[in-house]
């Protein structure tokens, strides 16, 4: 099936759609709107490859702008730029009706994602925001276990997301990267939203929200690298707390959640791939251990999910009615933190 992809920003991020598409339909065009205009290939392991023009092996057409892009006329857009672009770009997207892939957080404001909300619904334009964890086999096994309600009355939840954001991009200072930088977008709370997407998948949102921390280490950024966040719920779950510790200037790498209830307790370990359920009636422990699982299948899976989507007309847990959750509680502790007060929602 020939399609034609535009790509907004190829970075890392930006590099691994391309080439998961290209690995999907290989015979497809794709086209470009790039700032910095880097041709040398990232690889999966994020490192830079300066023998390789990605211009070259993509033979991609590059654009200067979403205007001038509209003669190549593309099926979508992936959006892969800074996070304080997404909005500006989504909107230009939407005025042109090109549906897309949004790389996540859609927006830095609340008021942002309802306008951005407001004109799909106006322009009939899929928007779909990247939140590959929800693809991983033990994320959706562990939603399902949640909803089946055989933990029974919850009681308490934590989760922890760590890792060590100056080592991510091998090819660049930390310093330059997004995540770093507050005039685009960064910070911990934006930059690993996707654990407080899954907290709003999994439970919706929390009646309130306060967050601690900041700016902990000696490293050269100006964004908050250290946060703690306390959610107390109240819904037909019970009522509970859960706690969120996230940083990005710790190794090893860890992103785990933990739920006890009344009838069981669940511990999801991602980076290890493994879903433990022990329930309080029986001995044994259930464990789901995936066996040498490609991270990068989680990617496939994603834009598959995206592009089967645009092209059935059909629902998806990808779209921006049903993410714009995470984003809503995202903000909610960066304000928590910045005003220093319980957030209400």
């Amino acid at each position: 099936m020939h399609k034609k992809a535009l790509f907004i920003g190829l970075g890392g991020a930006g590099q691994r759609h391309l080439r998961n598409f290209k690995q999907l339909y290989p015979d497809s065009d794709v086209a470009a709107i790039r700032k910095k205009k880097r041709t040398f290939e990232i690889g999966i392991d994020l490192k830079s490859n300066d023998t390789v023009d990605i211009v070259e092996k993509y033979r991609i057409t590059e654009y200067e702008d979403i205007s001038s892009a509209c003669s190549f006329e593309p099926d979508f857009a992936i959006v892969a730029n800074p996070t304080s672009l997404h909005y500006q770009t989504a909107m230009e997207l939407l005025e042109n009706r090109i549906p897309m892939l949004l790389e996540k957080p859609a927006c830095t404001e609340n008021d942002n994602i309802q306008l951005v909300l407001q004109a799909a619904k106006k322009a009939s334009v899929d928007l779909m925001v990247a939140y590959q964890l929800r693809f991983h086999p033990c994320v959706t096994e562990a939603k399902k276990i949640i909803e089946s309600g055989n933990l029974g009355k919850i009681h308490s939840v934590a989760a922890h997301v760590h890792s060590y954001m100056p080592g991510w991009h091998p090819y660049e200072k930390y310093e330059d990267l997004y995540a770093s930088r507050k005039q685009l977008g960064g910070g911990v709370i934006l930059t690993e939203i996707h654990e407080i997407d899954l907290i709003s998948w999994f439970f919706g949102l929390p009646d309130s929200v306060v967050a601690f921390g900041g700016k902990l280490s000696d490293y050269n950024i100006d964004v908050e690298d250290t946060v703690t966040s306390l959610m107390y719920y109240q819904n037909e779950q019970g009522s509970f707390p859960l706690t969120l510790n996230m940083s990005f200037i710790q190794n090893p790498p860890t992103r785990n959640f933990s739920v006890f209830g009344e009838l069981g307790n669940m511990h999801l370990d991602i980076p290890n791939d493994e879903l433990a359920i022990k329930y309080h009636s029986i001995e044994a422990e259930e464990i789901m251990k995936l066996k040498d699982f490609d991270r990068n299948s989680m990617f496939v899976d994603e834009l598959k999910h995206f592009i089967s989507a645009i092209d059935e007309n059909k629902h998806s847990m990808l779209s921006i009615e049903h993410t714009m959750k995470g984003q809503i509680l995202a903000n909610a502790a960066k304000h928590s933190l910045n005003e220093n007060k319980i957030i209400h929602l």
